[in-house]
């Protein structure tokens, strides 16, 4: 049986929270399965958590030579992925994200041929990348009773877009433009993957973990995961007796495993690719970092569970770290969340005069 703890170290240890890794950015990116990027900074912070040697410049460099790429997946949130696992991974889950739009915008969009809007995406975007907003006027003209949101969102689904850099790198203001993804990878044969691979990727990053863990973090129907969830699996129990799934031979730290204190990114996948979160959040805590929709605070990890949530200031001259915590936190672990926080400014905002770390501050 694993306990809830033994589950969070295991979390901690496959997404590289554990121990910072000695890994190459590009190598980390497929071990987490790639790093939530609904905004352009979190995949940064989400790097420097996890790694042992990282640089802005690292992750900037793989974006603008299209070593990785923003694209919608899961769920139809904006992921960061390697390119050469983008058109494969786009693949499986486009039935979902397909379905997804027809649910929210199928009324809307009804007459519409989805197949046009597709041809007129490629052939608008591909050539000259556009805005969203300049996107949606264009499409307006062959469909101008439809919304332009349904439009574009129709856009987005149907056809796997990319943000053009600077969009999409550390710092980017304004609406970035967008080519297709097909376009920006120079057109290449896709690596073929399926529902098997996408269990196995995640499995890998976050398991062991239930069925319904694995729904919810792809947005894939359960009953497509059950069918196609490979033989090689194993079986175990989690603390309530839920059936958990893992790869065989997969790293089990043991429950005890010291974790130190972590900053995690605003809308981090580790907070979000369980059904069950209690192996990293306790449910009044979810309750509060969940509190407004579309919006995920950067969290601060204590004995690997979340304690607070933070955010970097600006004033002046001066950056510092506001800690919010959830209940009063140990001061030995103030002291290292201190010391994190601080080397997290000097990566950040290396321009600031000074770096400070506060906690419970209104200002």
């Amino acid at each position: 049986m694993l306990t809830d703890r033994g589950l969070n170290r295991a979390l901690l240890a496959r997404q590289l929270l554990l121990t910072r890794s000695p890994a190459d950015p590009l190598t980390a990116i497929g071990r987490v399965a790639g790093l939530q990027a609904q905004s352009p900074n979190p995949p940064y912070f989400g790097l420097w958590s996890r790694l042992g040697k990282f640089a802005l410049a690292d992750l900037t460099e793989l974006i603008e030579t299209r070593q990785v790429v923003r694209i919608a997946l899961m769920r139809g949130t904006m992921q960061l992925v390697a390119a050469r696992d983008a058109p494969g991974l786009r693949h499986v889950v486009q039935p979902a994200l397909h379905r997804a739009l027809l649910v929210t915008h199928g009324e809307r969009l009804r007459g519409v041929d989805l197949a046009e809007v597709a041809r007129m995406t490629r052939e608008l975007l591909e050539d000259t990348p556009r805005t969203i907003a300049d996107l949606g006027k264009e499409l307006a003209t062959r469909w101008p009773a439809v919304p332009v949101a349904s439009l574009t969102a129709a856009a987005r689904t149907e056809v796997a877009l990319v943000p053009v850099p600077p969009g999409g790198v550390w710092g980017a203001v304004g609406q970035p433009a967008w080519t297709t993804l097909s376009a920006w990878l120079n057109h290449p044969d896709p690596v073929p993957s399926s529902v098997t691979d996408l269990v196995e990727w995640y499995l890998s990053a976050y398991g062991p973990a239930t069925l319904a863990d694995v729904q919810a973090w792809s947005g894939l129907p359960e009953s497509e995961i059950a069918k196609s969830a490979g033989r090689n699996l194993i079986r175990l129990r989690g603390e309530e007796g839920a059936e958990l799934f893992d790869l065989p031979g997969a790293l089990l730290p043991d429950e005890d495993e010291p974790a130190p204190v972590r900053y995690l990114a605003e809308f981090d996948n580790v907070l979000q690719a369980h059904d069950d979160r209690l192996r990293i959040m306790y449910d009044d805590d979810r309750k509060t970092i969940f509190a407004t929709p579309g919006v995920v605070p950067g969290v601060v990890l204590v004995d690997g569970f979340t304690q607070g949530t933070w955010k970097i200031t600006r004033s002046g001259q001066s950056a510092y770290i506001v800690v919010r915590p959830f209940a009063q936190i140990p001061t030995r672990d103030v002291e290292e969340l201190t010391q994190e926080g601080l080397r997290l400014l000097a990566f950040a905002a290396p321009d600031a005069s000074t770096h400070d770390v506060r906690f419970n501050s209104r200002s």
